[in-house]
C-alpha cells in the first residue's frame, strides 16, 4: 500500500471555543496520550503539537495534521477527532474534509493519458517547455472529491497528487458518520494511485 505523504482532516464550523483546547483537557479527554512538543492556547487560537500531530483549531476550524504518515497514526487521528465531536457535540459544524498529497517522479507515474492535450496548440499559445497538470472532481459517498495533478516546478521530474475529499455537514451525528467513512475514504484514494503510479 502507497501511503500519503502529507495528510490531514478538517472540520469547519460557525464558533469553534479554541480557549477550551486546554492541556488538562486534552489529556484528561484521552485525545492526547503522547507528550506534547508544543503548546499555545488562546481565547481564538490553540495549537498542540506532539511527534506524530498537529492540531490547530481556530474559531472557524479544527486541522490535525499528521507529522507522520502511517494506517495508526490516520486511524489514531480519526479517534481524536471523535471524541472532540463527542465531547462538544452543540458546536455549529459547517464542514469535512480529508486531504491526502502524494509525491512521485514523472517516471512512476502513467497520467498522461488524464490530460489529452493537443500538444503543438500549448506550445504554439504558451512554450515549447511545459508541463500539465489536471483537476477532476467525483462524487463519493457523499463526498465531492477534488483530485489534482500537479507538476512540480522546482523538480520537473516530479508530480503531487492530492486528493480532497469535502462533505457539507449540520450537525454532529452527521460529522460522526463521515469520519466513519475514513476507511473507504482511504481504500478509495489508494486504488486511484495504485492505478496511477507506483513506487
Amino acid at each position: 500500500m502507497i501511503l500519503p505523504n502529507t495528510a490531514n482532516i478538517v472540520i469547519t464550523a460557525s464558533n469553534f471555543n479554541p480557549s477550551i483546547i486546554t492541556k488538562d483537557w486534552l489529556y484528561q479527554n484521552s485525545i492526547l496520550v503522547e507528550p506534547l512538543t508544543n503548546f499555545i492556547n488562546t481565547p481564538v487560537f490553540s495549537n498542540s503539537e506532539t511527534n506524530e500531530f498537529q492540531m490547530i483549531v481556530a474559531q472557524d476550524r479544527l486541522q490535525l495534521t499528521l507529522k507522520q504518515v502511517t494506517q495508526a497514526n490516520i486511524k489514531a487521528a480519526l479517534d481524536k477527532l471523535t471524541k472532540i465531536v463527542d465531547l462538544l457535540p452543540h458546536t455549529p459544524y459547517k464542514a469535512i474534509g480529508y486531504n491526502f498529497g502524494y509525491r512521485f517522479s514523472k517516471d512512476e507515474c502513467n497520467i498522461e493519458f488524464l490530460f489529452s492535450p493537443n500538444r503543438e496548440h500549448i506550445a504554439k499559445l504558451m512554450s515549447k517547455e511545459y508541463e500539465l497538470g489536471a483537476n477532476i472532481l467525483f462524487p463519493f459517498d457523499g463526498f465531492i472529491v477534488t483530485f489534482s495533478v500537479s507538476p512540480i516546478a522546482r523538480e520537473k521530474r516530479d508530480r503531487e497528487l492530492r486528493f480532497n475529499y469535502h462533505s457539507s455537514i449540520s450537525s454532529s451525528d452527521e460529522i460522526r458518520a463521515r469520519l466513519n467513512k475514513q476507511q473507504e475514504i482511504f481504500e478509495k484514494t489508494t486504488s486511484v494511485v495504485e492505478a496511477l503510479c507506483h513506487k
